[in-house]
Order: structure tokens, then C-alpha cells, then sequence
């Protein structure tokens, strides 16, 4: 799809004002991309082009727009419509939408949605944060033990189209008790009058309300599921919990990690959408641990000329060692692009001072030439710019540097002689200042 192509479509129609093609042309387009467009609106345009999809669209396209549009939008609409548009939506994508709204927007939501819509939201908005119950949906499939495959496929067909997915079924007892798990697959080619009890897998796994949402997660990877069904304490079902809200929760978690791993305190906002003065006061403990720590780090330097003697002394555990430091640096990398999709990755590590390398070049190259090789080979792999820091003499290693996949080489002494380096490179890297 040229999505350049057709946002320039949209926004000719939109600015022309042709309202029934545009209408045509989002209908086109998957809900996703609506609401990637929709976030590139000024507020008037934005509740136009709402107001010209269909109904089941537009709830479906308020759930991938981002907080601060669905919260502009919502003040921009009458009590009638919010009522109808989260009235349409799935309950957890409803739940999401209004744990992130301030108060006084979540009371009036609240005050024009069914009665039953509103009990349910209340439900799940009273379990506590990042538990199980916290992210599940009760628009699933169930049936009653005692039916048959044809009655089930009967009562599927009138209510599945409510449902948030279909693909797996839960059969519960007289006292709701999840007591097996059905795949659509195997009802479809049942024989009709087959009672569900004989088709459902009863060795199934679940969750419960108050488990953690991370221990929820583990269990979806580890049995590999598309959705996972949750109990209360009494072992009755109360919800599901699908793979799309499994891989949120895996990306917030992820990005807590990060975070952590970059010296900042968790926020419930997004990096680029925080002001300066909130990062600054993230950063501070970590700032004041690292002061402190810092004082010993002197200490440690003084012992450092064991490491070097320890790869002559002990060739075999350095390299083991080198290879446990690289693995941890290649999964930190990965969720750094993953999450942030960064231009640039700029990584920082001195091989030497100003006139001399720590060690020969023939022991730079056993011990550390394929490790930096995977580090920022995998980098490159993603599309990502590889800066190297090093403000060293390494001029007995820059053919290796740019053989490794290093682009850029930032921090480079006059020691040097950039000239000539940059005649013998001729362009296979970059130097920088």
C-alpha cells in the first residue's frame, strides 16, 4: 500500500469537501490506517471524518487512535454519540480508553453508555492495575455441557458477531465453571448431533483475575495460545484475554525495562509526549545512585589491569565472559529497537588512550572483533545507524572497525591523522569529531 498516495487522495477529498467519495475511500482502508490518519487532523476535520463512518467502523477506529485524540474527540461530540460509540466498542478496548481519561471525562462516558455496558466496565475498572482482570474482555463464546453441536452452531451464529474472537469456545457448568475448551475448528466438523462435552479438551489452562499481568503473558507464550480464559476464586469463568492485549502488555513491559536500563524511573506516558522537567525527575534517584557509586568505581579502575592479564592468563573464561556481556547487550539492543524504533543507535566504548591501544591488535581481534561483529551486525540488520564512540588512537584497527559494520566513528583524535585515515578508508567510514 503507498500510504503517501493515499493520504494525498484523503486530504484532496477532504479539503474539497467530497464527502461520499471520501467515505468510499476510507472504507478501503483497514481501521488501522484510518486512525493513523485521523491522528494527522486538526480536531474540526478529525470529528468530520469521523461522523462520515459507519457506525461499527468508527467504534473500531476509536480504539486504535491514540489517548490524546480519542480525548479530544470525545469533548468534541454530543452525550448521545459517546454513549452509542463506547457502547460499540469491546469492553477492554473501552476499559483501556478510560483508564488513561481524566475524571471528570470518565463520569461523563460513564453516565451515557447502557446500564449494562456500565456495570461491566465498572467491574473490570475495580480490579487492581496489571492484573489479569484489569485487561480482559467478557465478549467471549460460551455454552452450557448438554447441548449439542447443532445447537451450538445455532447460538454462535446469533452471538458471535458480538464477540471479540470465536475461535476458541468454553464450556461451562450449571455454576459456570469453565469445565473444557473447544476449538471452532472442531465444532465445524463435528457431527451435528455430537453433545459439545464429548468434542471439548477438558485439560485447558487459565488465569486468574489476580494474577499478574506478566505471569499472564508467560502463559500465553509458553502453551502458545491466541486467547486464554480467566476465573475468579470459585473457579467460575469471567472473562478472556486475547493475544492482541498479551503483546500490549508485552511492549509495556518491555518499555518499563528500558526505561529502567536507561537510569529513568517507569512512566505511564510516552517518552516523546513527556516534558522535559518530568524526565529530569525520573532521571534524579538514578542520577544520585550513580554519584554515590561512582565514588566506588575509581577503586574497581585501580584493579583493572587484572582483566588485561587475565587474557593471557585465563583465555578461555575471558572469552566466555566476552560472550555473556555481548548476548546481554544484543537483547538490550533489540528491545530498544523494538520499542523506539530509533535512526541511530550510538554506542560508547574506548579501545586505547590518545596515543596507544590497550592491547595488540592481534588480541583485539581474537577476543573482541566477532563479538562487536554480531553487536553491530545485528544493528545494521535492523536498519538502524551504528555509531561508534571512541576518542582513542586506533588507527592499527580501522580496517576492522569498518569491516565489523561500524557506519559512523565519533570522537576521533587528531593522534589519529584524520587525513590520512580518511584517504585510506575512502569512505567505508565515516569520522566524526
Amino acid at each position: 500500500m503507498n500510504w503517501e498516495k493515499n493520504k494525498a487522495t484523503l486530504d484532496s477529498l477532504l479539503a474539497a469537501g467530497k464527502n461520499s467519495e471520501l467515505r468510499g475511500a476510507l472504507m478501503m482502508l483497514n481501521v488501522v490506517d484510518i486512525a493513523e490518519y485521523m491522528t494527522t487532523l486538526e480536531t474540526d476535520k478529525m470529528l468530520r471524518l469521523y461522523r462520515l463512518l459507519p457506525k461499527d467502523i468508527s467504534a473500531d477506529v476509536f480504539a486504535y487512535m491514540d489517548d490524546e485524540q480519542r480525548r479530544k474527540l470525545i469533548e468534541s461530540i454530543g452525550d448521545k454519540e459517546v454513549g452509542a460509540l463506547v457502547d460499540d466498542m469491546f469492553v477492554d478496548d473501552a476499559v483501556d480508553f478510560l483508564e488513561e481519561m481524566p475524571a471528570g471525562l470518565v463520569r461523563r462516558v460513564l453516565a451515557n453508555v447502557s446500564e449494562d455496558q456500565r456495570k461491566v466496565i465498572n467491574r473490570i475498572l475495580s480490579y487492581p492495575d496489571n492484573s489479569a482482570g484489569s485487561i480482559m474482555t467478557t465478549e467471549y463464546c460460551e455454552f452450557h455441557e448438554g447441548i449439542t453441536a447443532r445447537e451450538a452452531m445455532k447460538e454462535l451464529k446469533r452471538t458471535g458477531i458480538d464477540k471479540e474472537t470465536i475461535y476458541t469456545l468454553y464450556v461451562l457448568d450449571a455454576q459456570r465453571k469453565l469445565i473444557g475448551i473447544l476449538p471452532l475448528r472442531k465444532l465445524i466438523l463435528a457431527e451435528p448431533d455430537t453433545l459439545i462435552e464429548q468434542l471439548m479438551d477438558p485439560s485447558f489452562v487459565c488465569v486468574g483475575t489476580l494474577d499478574d499481568q506478566e505471569a499472564v503473558a508467560e502463559v500465553v507464550r509458553k502453551y502458545d495460545l491466541t486467547s486464554v480464559p480467566v476465573v475468579d476464586k470459585e473457579g467460575r469463568m469471567v472473562g478472556i484475554i486475547t493475544a492482541d492485549d498479551i503483546m500490549d502488555v508485552i511492549q509495556d513491559e518491555a518499555t518499563e525495562d528500558i526505561e529502567k536500563m536507561a537510569a529513568l524511573l517507569p512512566s505511564e506516558n510516552e517518552y516523546m509526549k513527556t516534558n522535559v522537567f518530568t524526565l529530569a525527575k525520573n532521571r534524579l534517584p538514578w542520577l544520585l545512585f550513580l554519584m554515590i557509586s561512582g565514588i566506588f568505581t575509581g577503586l574497581i579502575i585501580q584493579h583493572f589491569e587484572d582483566t588485561l592479564t587475565n587474557l593471557y592468563a585465563h583465555p578461555d573464561e575471558m572469552h566466555a565472559l566476552i560472550d555473556y556481556i555481548t548476548e546481554y547487550r544484543l537483547t538490550y539492543v533489540r528491545m530498544l529497537i523494538d520499542n523506539l524504533q530509533p535512526d541511530v543507535i550510538f554506542s560508547h566504548d574506548d579501545w586505547g588512550t590518545k596515543n596507544a591501544l590497550f592491547m595488540k591488535p592481534e588480541m583485539w581481534r581474537e577476543f573482541f572483533k566477532e563479538p562487536y561483529r554480531r553487536f553491530y551486525g545485528y544493528i545494521r540488520s535492523r536498519g538502524v545507524i551504528a555509531i561508534h564512540h571512541a576518542d582513542s588512537y586506533l588507527v592499527p584497527i580501522v580496517d576492522d572497525m569498518a569491516e565489523i559494520g561500524i557506519q559512523v566513528w565519533q570522537g576521533v583524535l587528531p593522534e589519529n591523522d584524520i587525513p590520512a585515515l580518511q584517504a585510506h578508508l575512502n569512505g567505508r567510514l565515516t569520522l566524526m569529531g
